[in-house]
């Protein structure tokens, strides 16, 4: 079992959350690597607090969660999402693929985008007390081990290897890129870009290239190496005000918050 070590991206005051909780991430076995990009395991303790909101803006992958309420599957987030943790809890989870719950979703006839589903709905075979039984395990390996186990086989789409492609390019592109730019950095043709990334991520080209700037943005500023202004700038921010109202929208704090309360 090895786990991640590289930084995680998009999380809100990341220097700062770390005091809050304790995040460890997984890679899969080789057999589930097509379907699953890593397991989570997130524990706190804070009891002797008033608790902590974190603030994400994630990348657009789709997450089976299990807390202490039940398990369900997380789509695609458009925008920000946040997590109330109280007293002492934890919560676990696993990250697909991109796209690779979209066929499944729609057979269902369920939401790609911004929905939280109870995971009964897109997989009737998980047993809810298998979800129960992994929250009380011990070890991270034995937790790992659980749910590959549990986790109802999927058959892989065809396209599943570009839409991975897709979003690895759009991470990379720049903030002004162009549909077209996009679509030959894919090596597919623009109109099949933008079917395949409503189809399977329920966001746009531009959406998805958009979320990944505001992502570095707030890594950046979390890393206070630069100003905001310098930030809006290298980022292709119109001006300070606009990536203000950018962050503002996605983290409930100012640029100049993030940057400047480690």
């Amino acid at each position: 079992m090895k786990d991640i070590q590289q930084a995680i991206s998009g999380v809100v005051q990341q220097s700062q959350a770390k005091a809050h909780y304790r995040l460890r991430r997984y890679l899969p076995h080789s057999d589930m690597a097509h379907l699953v990009d890593q397991y989570w395991i997130v524990d706190w303790d804070l009891r002797d607090q008033t608790g902590h909101t974190q603030h994400n803006l994630p990348a657009p992958n789709m997450h089976l969660v299990i807390d202490h309420h039940r398990a369900y599957i997380c789509t695609t987030i458009s925008r920000s999402y946040q997590y109330d943790m109280r007293n002492q809890d934890r919560i676990i989870g696993i990250k697909f693929q991109p796209g690779v719950l979209a066929p499944v979703l729609c057979e269902r006839g369920l939401p790609l985008l911004d929905s939280c589903l109870y995971a009964e709905e897109v997989f009737p075979q998980l047993a809810e007390n298998d979800c129960h039984r992994i929250r009380t395990l011990q070890s991270d390996e034995a937790i790992v081990l659980a749910l590959e186990t549990m986790l109802p086989k999927l058959h892989l789409s065809p396209e599943a290897k570009s839409i991975r492609n897709i979003v690895a390019q759009a991470r990379m592109a720049e903030p002004d890129c162009r549909l077209e730019e996009l679509a030959s950095a894919c090596q597919i043709h623009p109109r099949r870009l933008q079917r395949l990334c409503k189809a399977y991520l329920g966001l746009s080209p531009k959406a998805l290239v958009q979320k990944f700037r505001l992502q570095k943005a707030i890594d950046q500023l979390d890393d206070g190496i630069k100003s905001p202004s310098k930030v809006a700038l290298d980022l292709g921010f119109s001006d300070q005000a606009h990536l203000n109202r950018e962050i503002k929208k996605h983290s409930n704090k100012t640029p100049r918050e993030i940057s400047t309360n480690r």
